[in-house]
């Protein structure tokens, strides 16, 4: 909504989700009126009340796997790019202010001015994976069309994805596509189990620490994908709060844990990500300002790992002479839930002391 109201006049919205009563703490779309209404039709439906000429591009759909990843990405921009110069598209009618959401399978579910639903969407498995990414796109190398302008020439082509998908593996799958496609992408890290919104930062992927769901995504890029570095994120270098994870369902797809989420930390990381993005287009102050935070983030980065590793080596070469008297060990859910998780089963030690300072690799 912010990038919309910003000026950004190209945006694909995509979600499979629905509207849950326990969405209510801190998602801006969940009310009494719009529970179990899908998430993509009800934010089509603000975004076209902000700008009728939107050119929006609508999907009710989860990322899944690499190749799923890659087709939507391209659906999205050719769709995109059928919708500049014209007011309406397939997927959007501006005139009512009422947005047509499509499926993977060619459904669609219209949400009118009034909140109501026609038609089903359909060939959809609707589970709590809670995937979004929006998208502003253009099809030509010139990023002016973020403010509106349309393509000039070329194959249709995204400018920036937006990745705030809580699960590891389709969030790996939607940043290697995005990067394939040479889009620029944004990528949020965990927001849950945590209350300070002055430790959010904005970084590269390499510079994250404190962050267990980052190490995680840090980790599965670079040894699934080859990818090191040039993925922008925004995270936390606060300690998650470990009092605050629960497990999911048993059928839950993609993770079997999540950290409890505050009001406005999802919104603090959801306004670093479109400030960043329009200060990007329009070459403004905010990237001076990340650049200092950054050297600040690699420096306290930096004496995190060093602490990590003298501790370890601590560590081991006390196990050694105490050998015989008992052992332990460590173990890391890497597949676990939107923030991740890992746990040692040891007592109180100088590895866990240099540990709570943040997970690095």
């Amino acid at each position: 909504e912010l990038l919309v109201r910003g000026g950004v006049g190209a945006l694909a919205v995509v979600d499979g989700d629905v509207v849950d009563h326990t969405n209510k703490n801190r998602q801006l779309l969940a009310l009494d009126s719009t529970l179990g209404q899908p998430k993509a039709a009800v934010m089509a439906q603000r975004l076209l009340d902000i700008n009728p000429q939107l050119n929006l591009v609508v999907r009710q759909e989860f990322v899944g796997p690499d190749e799923d990843a890659d087709r939507l990405l391209r659906e999205l921009a050719e769709a995109l790019d059928k919708g500049y110069g014209s007011t309406s598209t397939s997927n959007t009618t501006s005139s009512s202010s009422s947005a047509n959401v499509t499926d993977r399978s060619g459904s669609s579910s219209s949400s009118s001015s009034d909140g109501t639903q026609e038609s089903n969407v359909q060939g959809l498995q609707q589970d709590s994976e809670g995937a979004a990414a929006a998208v502003p796109t253009c099809s030509s190398s010139n990023s002016s069309s973020n403010t509106g302008v349309g393509p000039t020439h070329g194959s249709p082509r995204l400018d920036w994805v937006v990745d705030c998908i809580d699960s590891i593996a389709p969030k790996l799958a939607l940043i290697s596509a995005a990067r394939r496609a040479g889009a620029q992408v944004v990528s949020s890290m965990g927001a849950g189990g945590r209350m300070d919104p002055l430790a959010v930062r904005v970084a590269d992927i390499s510079e994250t620490y404190g962050d267990p769901f980052a190490a995680n995504i840090r980790r599965g890029l670079r040894r699934s994908y080859g990818i090191r570095e040039g993925v922008t994120v925004v995270f936390s270098v606060e300690p998650t709060r470990r009092d605050s994870l629960a497990l999911t369902s048993p059928s839950t797809r993609f993770k079997r844990s999540y950290y409890g989420t505050i009001s406005f930390m999802p919104a603090t990381f959801g306004l670093q990500i479109s400030a960043h993005i329009l200060n990007a287009v329009t070459e403004g102050p905010m990237l001076a300002s990340e650049a200092l935070q950054r050297q600040q983030t690699r420096r306290e980065r930096g004496l995190v790992t060093r602490a990590s590793s003298g501790s370890n080596g601590r560590s081991k070469s006390s196990s050694k002479g105490r050998k015989g008297r008992g052992s332990c060990s460590s173990s890391s859910n890497n597949g676990v839930g939107g923030e991740g998780s890992s746990e040692n089963t040891c007592g109180a030690s100088s590895k866990e002391e240099a540990a709570s300072m943040g997970e690095v690799e």
